[in-house]
């Protein structure tokens, strides 16, 4: 009897923790019913610890938390398929994954950036991706391991890409036997924005040899947290594991080398780390658009700012305008094509039309 009261208590326990726990995602999400799954087991794999270490040592600790579990799902490698060599390479000082077919279609080249918020995931994380690209494309592709903030901030990661990219083209192409003049450059999230802003430092100095650009829900400029599609995070999916704007706060903060505590994630997320007059600046205006809003509760020009404030204010109205951070800044001419691709529920989506 009191066995059986025992599993009856642990069954509701489970049950009720089960419901309390639940957020139901978009009913017009792609894949609903898995991606439920995966949701709620990243939720309480991931954000709720993540919270819990944060709060007891750290934003640092809880992105080294983020990448140990991200590893340990890549302790066991992918299978490599019969078709395609991988060799991991040193080109332009940078490792590089490599990706070789045994029969390759052409000698064109393709250069891929992984994402994770400049802090988290590696080259081998996109096995099963480039083994795609490979199967499809018949191509070589390169895929580059860059050294990862917060050790290591902004510039390095920029940095690393671009030094690859030119090796590549200077002096790589023949030991990998491709065709120079064919290279395309390819991204997602964090790596999308690497992709975009090596293209443009190339452009800058009229070295365009990149044959094309596909840019995978890019991050475009660190600005406004107060467009739409953060808007429709708050309304339709909020609370989930899907990225959510104190994640990309968090990662924007420790690429530039700024302490991603509590405080600060919420001056992003609420628009208070950017001072009005930058804001108001006409050229901001027609790069982010009259609707975008500025929230600036806690703030005024004629407070006492602590030192923290000041070197946020400070940073993000030099390196948030840097088209190295916020390629939106950069350059729009001279540049190869450009495919760009966008998620309906991602809060970078909004990013996007702002982009010409």
């Amino acid at each position: 009897m009191w066995l059986l009261l025992y599993w009856a208590t642990v069954v509701l326990f489970f049950v009720t923790a089960l419901f309390l726990l639940y957020i139901p995602l978009p009913p017009d999400i792609s894949d609903r019913k898995k991606l439920q799954i995966l949701e709620f087991l990243l939720r309480i794999g991931y954000e709720y610890p993540g919270d819990l270490i944060e709060f007891v040592f750290g934003p640092r600790i809880r992105n080294q938390y983020i990448r140990l579990l991200i590893y340990i799902g890549y302790i066991i490698p992918w299978p490599t398929p019969s078709y395609v060599k991988v060799t991991n390479e040193s080109i332009g000082g940078t490792k590089v994954r490599v990706y070789t077919p045994k029969e390759k279609k052409t000698n064109a080249a393709l250069v891929f950036i992984h994402g994770g918020g400049w802090a988290t995931m590696r080259a081998d994380c996109y096995d099963d991706l480039m083994y795609k690209f490979v199967r499809r494309l018949g191509i070589t592709v390169f895929s580059i391991d860059y050294r990862l903030a917060p050790e290591y901030p902004f510039p390095y990661p920029v940095d690393d890409c671009e030094a690859v990219v030119n090796d590549l083209y200077h002096d790589s192409y023949t030991r990998f036997n491709i065709d120079r003049d064919k290279i395309c450059i390819a991204g997602d999230s964090a790596g999308g924005n690497l992709a975009a802003v090596v293209t443009q430092r190339l452009a800058r100095r009229n070295e365009n040899f990149l044959k094309c650009q596909v840019l995978i829900y890019p991050v475009i400029h660190v600005f406004s947290f107060q467009l739409p599609s953060y808007l429709s995070y708050y309304e339709k999916y909020n609370g989930t594991s899907l990225l959510n704007p104190r994640a990309m706060a968090r990662w924007i903060l420790l690429y530039l080398g700024l302490p991603a505590n509590k405080r600060n994630v919420e001056k992003l997320t609420s628009n208070q780390h950017i001072s009005k007059k930058l804001y108001s600046a006409p050229e901001m205006q027609k790069l982010l658009g009259s609707s975008t809003n500025f929230s600036n509760k806690n703030v005024t020009s004629s407070e006492m700012l602590n030192q923290e404030d000041e070197a946020i204010y400070r940073t993000f109205a030099t390196k948030g305008t840097d088209p190295d951070v916020s390629p939106l800044f950069g350059v729009s001419k001279d540049l190869p094509p450009a495919l760009v691709l966008t998620a309906e529920f991602d809060i970078l989506r909004a990013w996007i039309p702002h982009w010409d």
